[in-house]
């Protein structure tokens, strides 16, 4: 058997999106424990929807938190499915990402401000704003499952 040298030292912008993201995922662990371990069985218990709904509706920090690691983390697997299903590789520039990421951004924003306008207008704002927490939840929840899928897209499977 032969040593084989590995460079550890080599970092690259995909690994520093990623440990910027899990840096959230921290921080809003050790700002919000509680909430986060109702928050992380929320697939299996809705103790989270029904404790967090009527207190704060979408506008505090643990929620902001969760919502630009979840941001982070999809616009990361967009671009490795960008570059896995690309031309053969011609569009995997490292430049594509902030594009993908201000796009994702702007969907999120502009569909959140268009359920808050129609609940306006059909006078549901209450009702809208309950439903616009529980699937933002939801959604912020599945930014683990992506970070996941991020880390084996990135650092083990093939050709990465």
């Amino acid at each position: 058997m032969e040593p084989i040298l590995r460079a550890t030292e080599s970092f690259d912008w995909v690994t520093i999106l990623i440990f910027s993201s899990m840096i959230f995922l921290v921080v809003a662990k050790s700002l919000f424990y509680s909430r986060f371990l109702n928050f992380i069985i929320l697939p299996f218990n809705n103790k989270y929807i029904f404790m967090y709904n009527k207190k704060d509706k979408l506008l505090n920090w643990f929620h902001i938190f969760f919502t630009i690691f979840q941001i982070v983390n999809f616009s990361v697997f967009v671009y490795f499915a960008w570059s896995i299903l690309g031309d053969n590789g011609q569009n995997s520039s490292p430049f594509v990402y902030p594009v993908i990421l201000g796009s994702l951004f702007l969907f999120l924003i502009i569909k959140v401000f268009m359920q808050l306008g129609s609940g306006f207008i059909f006078g549901s704002s209450n009702t809208i704003t309950e439903l616009i927490f529980e699937k933002l939840s939801y959604l912020n929840y599945s930014g683990i499952i992506m970070l996941l899928a991020n880390i084996i897209l990135s650092y083990i499977a093939q050709n990465s």
